[in-house]
C-alpha cells in the first residue's frame, strides 16, 4: 500500500489469517479422545460424530476465508510488481479478484472486501476463471518448441564495481556457455 508510514496495508488481514490458521489447529484436534462414557458407564464410547462433523465444516469455513485474504493481499502485491508479466492463470485470478475488489491506495475497513472475494471463493469464480486460462488441472500441454519466452541474460561483475548484461555465447555442441572474463561477487555501485 502507498505511504506505509501512513497506511497499515494488509497487516490486520494478515492478522486474520494467522488467527484463523491456529483455530484451525484446534479445531482439528480428535473428537474421539474427548469421549465421555455414558448411560451408567454402558456406553463407554461415543464417537462424537456430529461434534467432529461441525468442527469440520467450520475448518472449511476458516479455510475459505484464509485463501480470500490471500487472493486479496497477492492481488494488491501484484498491482505493485505491473512491470513483471504473470502467467495466464495468474493474470486471470487477479482479474477475476480486481472484477469484485478494486486496488486499494489506502486504508480501508477491509472486512467486506474479504467477504467479496470469499464469495468468489464458494461460488469456484476464481477457480473458473483461472482454468478457462489454463485448462483444467491434469490436462498435458503441448511441449513448447523454439527459443525460451523470455530472453536469458548474464549479469557479469567486474572487480572495478561496473556490470554488464550479455547474452549467452552459443558453443559448438548447441549449448549455451556463461561469458568468460574477470568477474568478481562483488556488489553493484549505480551511483
Amino acid at each position: 500500500m502507498e505511504n506505509s508510514g501512513l497506511n497499515s496495508g494488509f497487516m490486520i488481514a494478515q492478522y486474520t489469517s494467522a488467527a484463523l490458521v491456529s483455530e484451525n489447529k484446534v479445531l482439528a484436534h480428535p473428537s474421539s479422545v474427548d469421549s465421555i462414557p455414558t448411560s451408567a458407564n454402558q456406553e463407554d464410547h461415543v464417537s462424537m460424530g456430529a461434534y467432529s462433523a461441525r468442527k469440520g465444516l467450520s475448518i472449511l469455513d476458516n479455510a475459505r476465508k484464509v485463501v480470500a485474504i490471500e487472493l486479496l493481499a497477492g492481488s494488491q502485491a501484484l498491482d505493485f510488481s505491473r512491470l513483471l508479466k504473470p502467467g495466464a492463470g495468474t493474470t486471470a485470478a487477479h482479474d477475476c479478484v480486481r472484477g469484485a475488489v478494486p486496488y486499494l491506495k489506502h486504508d480501508e475497513f477491509l472486512q467486506p472486501l474479504m467477504e467479496r472475494v470469499e464469495a468468489l471463493v464458494v461460488r469456484g469464480a476464481v477457480v473458473k476463471a483461472v482454468e478457462e486460462a489454463i485448462g483444467p488441472p491434469g490436462l498435458k500441454k503441448k511441449k513448447r518448441e523454439g527459443p525460451p519466452a523470455f530472453p536469458r541474460f548474464f549479469l557479469v561483475l567486474f572487480d572495478d564495481g561496473s556490470a554488464v548484461l550479455r547474452e549467452p555465447v552459443p558453443c559448438e555442441t548447441g549449448k549455451e556457455a556463461t561469458p568468460r572474463g574477470r568477474a568478481s561477487s562483488s556488489t553493484l555501485n549505480f551511483g
